[in-house]
């Protein structure tokens, strides 16, 4: 009754109006304001949000691992968390795993899982710890899956470990990688391959388009947006177009 009173259930008939894409506007961490459509899009494939009442602000985006974005192997039967951002700590991350957790119970899921480490702006370790979670595995990309396990026993999940393959797939040239979920990267990527195209430089935009795709191909952890060159990541989308041009030139000595 308690957390029914403090959480909002984002969906697509009230998404207008619960104020969520401004908030995740506000706390989105250098990842950009995500697009209302494509938002929707996840919902209907089977998203769900849930998000603090005021005076709290944080929300947690979680999916089922057939609907997930992260690459992570054997989850089909667990629940992964996408996004949990809080503006302040208390016991605002509890009530929104605990969100999480039950809904998993309640469709009998037998894990949730979350990532965290370098490159990966997720979850507190400590507050996964906290709430009974334990590193189910690791990468030689710095990026550790966090799992509570509902019900058991089960195999767990796993993660890639061919980061660097899969980012030297993308190619020569400069390749932006992209699941076109915020537009001001969108506007940045297109502006970065029209300077490099002026240039002489190969480039092109690779598009993901779904979520079986993403965990299938995404070349960088944790990050729906990376910028490779010559098939090293060079940005996970923090930087400004300028800022990765300059990086660009210098690489290429145009």
């Amino acid at each position: 009754m308690h957390r029914a009173r403090d959480i909002i259930t984002v969906c697509p008939p009230n998404l207008d109006r619960t104020g969520f894409l401004s908030l995740d506007n506000r706390l989105d961490g250098g990842a950009g304001l995500t697009s209302r459509d494509w938002l929707l899009d996840r919902l209907r494939d089977g998203f769900q949000i849930r998000m603090l009442r005021a005076p709290r602000k944080g929300f947690i985006a979680f999916a089922p691992g057939r609907a997930s974005w992260w690459p992570v192997f054997g989850a089909d039967r667990c629940v992964v968390v996408q996004r949990l951002w809080v503006e302040a700590v208390n016991d605002s991350v509890a009530l929104l795993l605990t969100e999480a957790e039950e809904w998993a119970r309640y469709y009998g899921f037998w894990a949730v899982l979350a990532l965290i480490g370098q490159g990966v702006d997720r979850c507190a370790e400590a507050d996964l710890h906290a709430r009974g979670y334990s590193i189910a595995d690791d990468s030689d990309a710095g990026v550790m899956l966090c799992a509570r396990i509902l019900q058991g026993p089960t195999a767990l999940p796993r993660l890639p470990r061919d980061w660097g393959a899969r980012a030297a797939a993308l190619g020569p040239g400069l390749v932006i990688q992209s699941a076109g979920h915020c537009p001001d990267q969108t506007a940045r990527a297109e502006a970065l391959v029209s300077h490099a195209r002026e240039a002489g430089l190969a480039a092109r935009l690779d598009r993901i388009d779904s979520a079986q795709d993403a965990r299938n191909r995404l070349a960088a952890p944790g990050a729906l947006f990376c910028v490779a060159l010559d098939g090293e990541i060079i940005d996970t989308g923090q930087g400004t177009a300028p800022e990765i041009w300059q990086v660009i030139r210098r690489s290429k000595r145009l």
